[in-house]
């Protein structure tokens, strides 16, 4: 297993290409330092309000929306915002508290998640997986939901736009929980996902449950394939404990000690009973 992000370095004052909002197409300039690009500039786009007020409305753009994790960005236009690759560089990490923020479309579902990512900043594809390999994330529970169902996962995947079968997995965890797998298996199914560095696959689950665990695992697995398309990661450090990686000859690890960076940009989604 290799876990390598993609090149992320770029020349000061290069403009790429980036998606707005309604498929138009906007400009991304490295910024001075060459170690990123800033926002996608988009036509006609004025700033955000500033308001810091967390509507949550899905539209995967930070601008005036104060805080990025809230809302659920699948249910606005995938294409918004710019994916491009990350710096895949090791960093410190972060011990900070996994999202459990409402999925945005008012059902009172709850979307478990780790990662950070709003569709509108940086994400590496992780391309060294291969055949029966799997990457693996482990939620907490919020403690007030004493009974759940599941919804379904969520995943971007990408790196190459093709067709790519993996297994899909949803265990019941208990709070010592080592790894995503070392629980009760409560759901596995095979699915087709389609490779994009700009959309979110969707798996439905619809399992009613009801289920009681603190903690649930959630994992996928390469079916037939190496490399792309795969898994992405968010690029501003980790929750300890909740991103791994099953490597041949090695079982489960947790991804940052394979050089991962950041939390996988995977979530699963729960109803609350």
């Amino acid at each position: 297993m290799s876990a390598c992000g993609t090149e992320t370095e770029c020349t000061p004052g290069k403009v790429e290409a980036c998606f707005c909002p309604g498929g138009e197409v906007g400009g991304q300039a490295c910024n001075a330092a060459g170690s990123g690009y800033e926002e996608c500039d988009c036509p006609g786009e004025t700033s955000g309000d500033g308001d810091g007020d967390g509507d949550g409305d899905g539209d995967a753009s930070t601008s005036g929306d104060g805080d990025p994790t809230t809302g659920d960005p699948t249910t606005g236009d995938p294409t918004t915002g710019d994916p491009t690759t990350g710096d895949p560089t090791t960093g410190d990490p972060t011990t900070g508290d996994p999202t459990t923020s409402g999925d945005g479309d008012g059902d009172g579902d709850i979307e478990l998640r780790n990662d950070s990512f709003t569709g509108n900043g940086q994400a590496t594809f992780q391309g060294g997986f291969v055949v029966n390999e799997c990457w693996g994330s482990i939620y907490e529970v919020p403690a007030e939901v004493t009974s759940f169902g599941l919804s379904r996962a969520i995943a971007l995947v990408g790196g190459e736009s093709i067709n790519a079968a993996f297994d899909v997995f949803v265990y019941g965890l208990a709070e010592n929980a080592t790894n995503p797998q070392n629980g009760v298996q409560l759901f596995q199914e095979s699915f087709d996902l389609v490779g994009s560095d700009t959309a979110y696959n969707e798996v439905p689950i619809n399992l009613d449950g009801p289920f009681s665990y603190p903690r649930v695992g959630l994992m996928f697995c390469h079916l037939v394939h190496d490399g792309y398309p795969s898994i992405s990661r968010d690029g501003d450090g980790y929750v300890a404990g909740g991103n791994f990686i099953k490597a041949e000859g090695l079982g489960w690890v947790e991804a940052f000690t394979l050089g991962v960076a950041g939390d996988w940009i995977s979530r699963l989604v729960i109803t609350p009973q």
